[in-house]
């Protein structure tokens, strides 16, 4: 009933609507392409979720739930402190003496504790947190800084192979899917080019002439009607070969004006 009467009340003509409308369209479209790349993807064979499973045990067969104290550092605190951090939690000093060598030296960190399982931490890291034994330390280097991570206490948590293998099998789908997404992205973008058609090449070639000074207010400050601004003189050719005349009122009567209103119309539809 709402489509009825937004379209009986001509609001699918409007420009707004148009334009939303129009990248609904396009979204749906780009949506329906993705789909369709990743329905052309094999799935994975039982021998790789299983090779998957054997290569990372930390996941699975030796799976853990860790419990975890953190130092975020940021790189602002230099190279030095960042050495004598790293020789403290390499000595096996606690996180309460680290914190106060920082405060001692008016740097500002962060930190917290937190209880996560191994699917919960990046797989870059999960190697270097699941080799320390409970109470142990280690500083883990990063882009903005770096983080002091003690492993306060953990439980064994094993999946087994039968309940990890259809999860694994949706890793390797998802993870296949997003690589062939990206290159076909990626391949698309080498081979587009953009070109400008009709009028739209016409304003692109103007628009590399420089624009002549426009009166946007009268002398009082007001809006100056466009029949009271001065006639500018003709700027000479650019390279397009357009030129810029004076604007002159709009006849309704003339066949192109008429013409042109035609087309708009007719977009419109």
């Amino acid at each position: 009933l709402a489509v009825d009467q937004a379209v009986e009340a001509k609001l699918h003509r409007s420009p707004e609507i148009v334009a939303q409308i129009e990248a609904a369209r396009r979204d749906v479209l780009a949506r329906a392409y993705v789909q369709q790349l990743l329905a052309a993807q094999p799935k994975p064979t039982p021998e790789e979720t299983r090779k998957y499973f054997a290569e990372h045990p930390a996941l699975f067969s030796e799976r853990r739930v860790f419990n975890l104290q953190e130092i975020i550092v940021p790189a602002s605190a230099g190279p030095e402190v960042a050495a004598q951090v790293k020789a403290l939690a390499a000595a096996g000093k606690p996180m309460e003496e680290i914190a106060a060598a920082l405060r001692a030296k008016n740097i500002k960190f962060g930190g917290g504790s937190a209880t996560r399982a191994a699917e919960q931490i990046p797989l870059e890291l999960l190697n270097k947190i699941h080799a320390l034994k409970d109470g142990q330390t280690t500083v883990i280097d990063g882009r903005q800084g770096f983080t002091v991570v003690r492993l306060a206490a953990s439980q064994s948590a094993p999946v087994g192979e039968a309940a990890a293998l259809p999860r694994i099998e949706q890793f390797l789908s998802n993870q296949r899917g997003a690589e062939t997404v990206s290159q076909q992205m990626k391949q698309l973008r080498a081979k587009a080019t953009i070109s400008y058609m009709g009028d739209f090449a016409q304003a692109a070639g103007a628009a590399t002439a420089p624009a002549s000074p426009t009166a946007i207010t009268g002398t009082d400050g007001s809006a100056a009607p466009a029949a009271a601004a001065p006639a500018a003189p003709a700027t000479p050719a650019a390279t397009t070969g357009t030129a810029t005349a004076p604007a002159a009122p709009v006849n309704p009567n003339d066949p192109k004006t008429r013409s042109v209103i035609e087309k708009g119309v007719a977009a419109m539809k």
